[in-house]
This record gives C-alpha cells, structure tokens and sequence, in this order.
C-alpha cells in the first residue's frame, strides 16, 4: 500500500455533506491522511438513524460507521448566526469544503462558492445533489436507480426489475467527487486559484452505462434485462448448479477462452460445432448452450471445477457469500478497524492502494 500521509497531512477538508456520496469521500480524503472535520446539523446525519432491526445504539448506526467511521464530529445549527460564525472559522483554515446542498440551501446558508471566496479565496468546493443544484428534488440513490434506466436492465426477463444492492449511484459520485477533488488541487498547485465542482448521482450513474448506452447510442437497441447474462458475450454471466448445490459462473469472454473451457470439460468437438464455434453463434445459441453445460457442471463439485478452470486458465467463480468474503484470508487489508468511544467499528477502506 502506497503511503500518502506526508502529502496530505496538512490539508484539511471540512465536511458538510450528509447521508453516502459526500461523507463517503471525506472518509477517502481521511484515509489519504487529510485532516477531516464532519459538521452534522442538529439534528445528525440522516444516516445515523438507518438501523437494522437487531441495532439498538440510538445515537448511531452500522450504516453511518461504515461510512463515516470515527471521523471528528461537531454539531453546527447553520440557521444560528453564532454557529455560521464559528463554521466561517473553519472555512478560513480549510482547504476543502464537501457538502450537498441545492442552490438555495447553500445561499440561505451561506456557503455558495462565492460565500465561501469571500473567507477564503483559493477555496475548493465539492458539491453533490442528486439532479443538479437548481434542482429543488429529494434524490436518494434507489430513486436514481429507477430514473437512470438502471433498472429497467436488471431482474430477469418477464420479472420485477431488482435493485443493486448498493447504493451504487452515491458510490460512483463519490469516485466522481474524489477525482474532482484532485483535479482541483493539481489546479491551485499550478494556479493558485480554488474551484467549484458539481456532481449528480444521476450524471455519475447514467455515464457509467458504457457498453450498454452504447448499445442504445449506435445500435438503437434497447438493452433488456438478462438476469446475469451478458448481452453480447457467451457463456459470460451464465450459473450453473455443482454436484455439491454450490452455484458456479462462468465468465468466458473470447473464442480462445471458449476453447480452453472445451478442453477443461473435455467437449472439445464443440469448438468445430456450428453454432458454438464463435461469440456470435454462442450468442444466437445461448439456450441450447447453457442447457448442455448445465449437464456438464452438475458432475462435480464447485471447487473440482475452480482447479479445473484455474489449470485452463478459464474464467469462472463461485458464488460466495460475504461471510466467506470478509473472512477471506487474501482480503483482510481491505478491512479498517477503529477503536473510539468505548467502540470497536469495522468498516471498508475507501483506498485501495
């Protein structure tokens, strides 16, 4: 792992975003070694009050520590005129201000880009909302799942559409924020000058569609959901039952990888088979070709397959659950542990390198 703390110890971010995308990306600038301050409203960040059923602590949840883990926290009421006063201080010593306010939050609390110039001139404002600042609209990230078109291209055909279990509309607009963020630092450090940068949930998931408004962009063509199927690749996505009820996917993406599945499961002739020769006729034969492998796959365990697969070097994964996941040996660094509070909170990095 990379160490950037010598980089990014004096700079110091003031947060005033609540809920995912923004406090998400305090949590990244923390880990790079940045001084964070989180400033909650009153009545606390909206996060800290999605609970499961089994979560009793009134003052926070697990949704809020993974996020926020045990960033510095105070309590501003920025409708107060003493407390606007003491946040400018904060402003004034800062180098980076993360919120998510509309237009007219931001102008009624004084914390529009030119409010925030007039305390600190080379200041780096990093705003997120969910359609854009003029936008006076509530955006939580299923609803941008929805209105993005996201969801019309998961579930299985003829079924409800089903969410991803993520927040993966804020997730992206963090990486978004981030990036921004950087970007703007490389400007002051040539400049001098500070930046106002707008993201949307909405702009951070719709551009992430790649192949698939591709699809739409050039082809005309109306991607439809496919379960875990891929669109134009076969057999990519494709789940298969193992001999020990363990669900197996296979993600072949070329026609040299296809022949290496043959040879893994001893179907060679296939590769001279018409209609599963190449991509294109895998794809006008996917039925038929799914229905065979499934035969093939049900002989023997998920893991005889895994060694199999490895040894042909064919792609494929079994599907685990995140109990295997997180306890996963190879996969420990990527767990944080804090100790803060009487409490021990465990929560994702947000570096990864």
């Amino acid at each position: 792992m990379l160490d950037f703390a010598s980089v990014f110890k004096d700079l110091k971010v003031v947060e005033l975003a609540t809920a995912l995308a923004g406090p998400l990306t305090g949590t990244y600038f923390k880990e790079l070694g940045a001084q964070v301050l989180k400033i909650e409203p009153p009545r606390g960040d909206v996060s800290r009050m999605w609970k499961n059923p089994f979560e009793k602590d009134p003052a926070t949840s697990i949704y809020y520590d993974s996020i926020n883990g045990l960033k510095p926290c105070i309590t501003l009421d920025l409708k107060n005129e003493k407390d606007r006063q003491k946040l400018e201080l904060h402003i004034s010593e800062s180098d980076i201000i993360i919120s998510n306010f509309t237009r007219k939050k931001a102008l009624e609390f004084s914390v529009s880009y030119p409010d925030l110039q007039k305390i600190k001139s080379d200041i780096i404002l990093a705003n997120v909302t969910g359609y854009g600042p003029e936008v006076e609209k509530a955006a939580f990230d299923m609803m941008i799942q929805a209105d993005s078109g996201l969801l019309s291209m998961t579930g299985y055909p003829h079924g409800l559409p089903a969410k991803v279990p993520l927040a993966i509309a804020d997730i992206l607009a963090s990486h978004q924020l981030r990036e921004g963020i950087l970007c703007c630092l490389l400007k002051r450090l040539k400049t001098g000058e500070g930046s106002e940068i707008q993201v949307t949930l909405m702009d951070s998931l719709v551009s992430s569609f790649t192949n698939q408004a591709g699809n739409y962009l050039m082809g005309n063509f109306i991607p439809q959901p496919l379960g875990t199927l891929h669109p134009s690749i076969a057999p990519y996505g494709d789940i298969f039952l193992t001999a020990d009820h363990k669900y197996l996917l296979l993600a072949v993406g070329s026609d040299v990888q296809f022949q290496r599945f043959c040879s893994a499961i001893q179907y060679q002739e296939w590769v001279e088979d018409g209609k599963f020769r190449t991509n294109q006729s895998r794809i006008e034969n996917r039925e038929q070709l799914g229905e065979e492998i499934g035969n093939i796959l049900c002989t023997k365990s998920a893991n005889e397959w895994i060694e199999t697969f490895a040894e042909w070097q064919v792609p494929a994964a079994r599907i685990r659950n995140l109990q295997e996941v997180l306890d996963d040996p190879a996969l420990q660094h990527l767990i944080v542990k804090e100790t803060g509070d009487s409490r021990l909170i465990k929560r994702m990095k947000t570096l990864v390198y």
